[in-house]
């Protein structure tokens, strides 16, 4: 079972610079977790628009929770 967070507004750079945090952890990205980032997005025909988002898949709850711990702020 895996548990998805969703970190909100955060640019692919700082979203690069918590992967790599996750590595030095000992995360394995693949095994441990994984994620995908979402860009902002602006529909013109229907108005809408869409903030980016990233969300991160974790098949162990210990670095969940210290991910969820660490980054809160972004949640």
């Amino acid at each position: 079972m895996a548990i998805e967070i969703v970190l909100k507004d955060l640019v692919p750079i700082e979203i690069l610079e918590i992967v790599e945090s996750i590595k030095v952890r000992g995360c394995r990205q693949g095994v441990d977790f994984d994620f995908a980032y979402t860009p902002e997005r602006l529909e013109l025909f229907y108005g809408d628009s869409y903030k980016r988002f990233t969300t991160f898949k974790f098949y162990n709850e210990p670095f969940a929770t210290w991910f969820i711990i660490k980054y809160s702020k972004h949640l």
